[in-house]
Formats: structure tokens, sequence, C-alpha cells
């Protein structure tokens, strides 16, 4: 399985640590999950890993460089760290949260993210906020 390692091991360790305040703790089963990181967030978590990291998707996800590219400070995301012990070690997004001010936004980051699993759009909280949340989800 060592073969099958493309950065050395344990290269996830500073993203990792970066995005602990969004995770419920210590890997379970090989597999962290985070939630809701801020946009300005995951761009450090990019700059924590090697470059070419931003190929990297989950399934149908974009890219993280593309999220990179497509975000902005309205973005959050979530996703799973694979931890070091594993050859398949890495950080994915599975999951992205936008909160949107407009039907033309919803259909443009929808077009974005046509290749999601679910879409689902929620009136902004709190209540009474101007907007919509969408959700946006890869299996």
């Amino acid at each position: 399985m060592e073969g099958l390692r493309r950065f050395p091991r344990g290269y996830t360790a500073a993203a990792a640590e970066i995005l602990r305040p969004y995770t419920l703790g210590d890997f379970s089963g090989g597999i962290q999950h985070f939630w809701s990181v801020p946009f300005r967030v995951f761009q450090q978590v990019l700059a924590a890993l090697p470059a070419r990291c931003r190929e990297d998707s989950h399934n149908y996800a974009p890219a993280l460089g593309d999220i990179l590219e497509m975000g902005n400070e309205r973005w959050s995301v979530s996703g799973f760290i694979v931890e070091p012990e594993r050859a398949d070690e890495r950080i994915s997004v599975d999951g992205i949260d936008v909160t949107v001010r407009s039907l033309q936004e919803v259909a443009e980051v929808l077009w974005l993210v046509s290749d999601a699993d679910e879409r689902n759009l929620y009136p902004a909280e709190p209540e009474g906020a101007e907007g919509w949340a969408l959700h946006v989800w890869y299996n």
C-alpha cells in the first residue's frame, strides 16, 4: 500500500491542525470529518498542502483548486481527512454551503456545482435574513 502514496506520509498534518476546530476530535476508522469550514480557513488549508493537491477531488465534486477559484466569503466547505497511517491519506471536500442573495445567484452556483448528488435550498439563517442557504453534497 505504501507504493500508492503520492506525497510523503504526514503531508496533511498542518492542514489537519487548521481544520481541528471544525472536527469532532480524533480519527474514527482512519477518517476525521470536518464541517462548515469558512472559505478563508479553507484557503489556509490549501496553502498548507502541496500545490498538486489542488487537483484532488472527491468523486464528482470540484477539485480543491476549483473550489478555491469559484468560492468567496459566503462559501463554507465540509469533508474529511484520511489519516497519515493510511496509504490514501488526503483531505477531501464532499459538501459546499453557499449563502445566496438572489435567484440569479442560485442559478449561477447550481451551474458551478451541477454534478452534485444533492442540492438543497433553505431560507437563510437566522430567520428573517435576506437570501437562501444552498447546500450541495457529493456522495
